[in-house]
């Protein structure tokens, strides 16, 4: 296993400008969403969570670590056995254009990818830190207020509750971003009637898949799902990196490409670096392809296409 704290004392030793250690947790960060976001998926980052109805009600959120749409399965325990089967809006409104039918679920479905992680009531907001030190950390929120979109800003006062200058009473239900100017040093609630995120240090916002069931259930269910984790940022120097052991090259490498990256180095990033990234990511996701049993091999789709993450350089020169 591999902590952050770690990475930091040895990778720097590889830079020219050692000082960019500092941007390591960014660079974790970013490796491993990029390998979590290959077609080919994982059985060690797999995660179960409950999804619990209520009667009458349509749209849920799910965990803020399903990474993506990544849902595996989704079942009701209430009967044994039943899937509940993923489709899409445009299937939901086929079968009812309402859609209203009430029952047990049959079908979910995407709606969108939050940056709350609940509904809000039609009221006004507010926010706080579990932290002294988050002072002036600008909280947006962006909404609809009549029917129009609208957006408004907290500034937070720690662990004091702040609220708006000149507060704006928000639609119920239509609140749909929620960010931060920076990352915090505590938890930052921000809540509308009820809370509607809760962002950890370090982080900008949420991000939560929100969700549509058909038949709209008729009583409180427990909606086991199984789900990919997507990838969390590590926060403090003693954060172990979440991947296996046989993965630890592939980070080590894409780190490295990122150091090189930034320090200057950007042809030796975008080839060199780039393919012993990729080199190594395709042995761990050989490494991963076998089941816990070691046994069973899985045939997963290939990448179709694996380029450097690169902005578009500026030409200084004149074009004739």
């Amino acid at each position: 296993m591999i902590t952050i704290g770690l990475l930091k004392t040895e990778l720097p030793e590889f830079l020219a400008n050692s000082s960019l250690g500092s941007r390591i947790n960014d660079w974790v960060y970013w490796v491993l969403a990029d390998i979590l976001s290959s077609p080919s998926k994982f059985w060690w980052n797999k995660k179960k969570a409950d999804l619990t109805t209520v009667n009458g009600t349509a749209e849920y959120f799910l965990s803020t670590r399903v990474n993506g749409w990544d849902v595996l399965w989704m079942g009701d325990t209430a009967r044994e056995g039943t899937e509940i089967e993923k489709g899409d809006l445009e299937s939901i409104y086929r079968f009812d254009s309402t859609p209203t039918d009430s029952g047990d679920p049959i079908l979910w479905a995407p709606v969108e990818l939050s940056s709350v992680e609940a509904s809000n009531t039609a009221t006004t907001s507010s926010a706080v830190s579990t932290s002294t030190s988050d002072l002036s950390i600008v909280v947006t929120i962006r909404g609809q207020v009549s029917s129009k979109e609208r957006y408004e800003t907290i500034s937070l006062n720690g662990t004091t509750s702040a609220t708006p200058a000149s507060p704006l009473t928000w639609d119920a239900d239509t609140v749909h971003s929620v960010t931060l100017s920076t990352g915090p040093v505590g938890a930052v609630t921000v809540t509308i009637g009820n809370v509607v995120a809760v962002i950890p240090p370090n982080h900008v916002r949420v991000q939560s898949p929100r969700i549509r069931l058909w038949r709209v259930p008729g009583s409180a269910l427990t909606l086991p799902y199984i789900f990919y984790q997507r990838a969390l940022k590590p926060i403090s120097d003693n954060d172990i990196v979440e991947i296996p052991d046989a993965g630890m090259n592939a980070l080590l490498e894409g780190v490295l490409y990122w150091g090189y990256k930034n320090n200057g180095d950007i042809d030796f990033a975008a080839t060199h670096q780039w393919n012993k990234y990729l080199a190594a990511k395709e042995q761990f996701r050989s490494w991963s392809q076998t089941d816990i049993s070691r046994k069973d091999v899985k045939t997963w789709p290939q990448r179709i296409s694996d380029v450097p993450w690169t902005l578009p350089r500026t030409i200084t020169a004149t074009v004739t």
